[in-house]
């Protein structure tokens, strides 16, 4: 029988990175919002304004080397989970839609890896 294997917080992690890294070097070369395919608001300037956009991304990403840093494999799993769980919870909602469509790109056990969306 298959069954699916648990995500790692430490590649969801790793992965958010990434993408952040080559989007905002995107963004910043072209001067433009790449397009997004996760239900934009064309009112937020997070969605509509390149270095809005850049600094949102910046923001998410920032405290998420430092997890990776750790050789202890339990430990940085445990440290990936505790900073998705805080920015998930503490970023605004194009935030939360940018994690989310990233962390879906990486295969559909990863698609609900953040929960719900906090109140």
């Amino acid at each position: 029988m298959f069954r699916a294997s648990k995500p790692s917080r430490s590649r969801a992690v790793g992965y958010l990175l990434h993408q952040g890294i080559l989007e905002i070097r995107a963004m910043s070369a072209a001067r433009t919002v790449l397009s997004t395919d996760e239900g934009a608001d064309p009112g937020s300037p997070y969605e509509t304004d390149y270095l809005a956009r850049i600094q949102l991304i910046a923001d998410v990403c920032h405290e998420f080397a430092p997890v990776l840093m750790n050789d202890n494999r339990g430990d940085r799993e445990e440290a990936a989970a505790d900073a998705l769980s805080y920015r998930f919870e503490v970023t605004v909602p194009e935030g939360r839609r940018w994690m989310r469509a990233r962390l879906a790109e990486l295969g559909e056990e990863y698609r609900d890896l953040l929960g719900p969306d906090p109140a």
